[in-house]
């Protein structure tokens, strides 16, 4: 797959770590599959 940013790249499988804002909460989800 093409990298979206650079539109040049390569990704690669592998983990992120995803975290998500709302007012005072703050949920971290660690090891999230993706494309990186």
């Amino acid at each position: 797959m093409k990298c979206v940013i650079c539109k040049t790249g390569t990704t690669k499988k592998g983990t992120a770590t995803v975290k998500l804002n709302k007012k005072a909460t703050i949920v971290i989800i660690k090891n999230v599959p993706a494309d990186v």
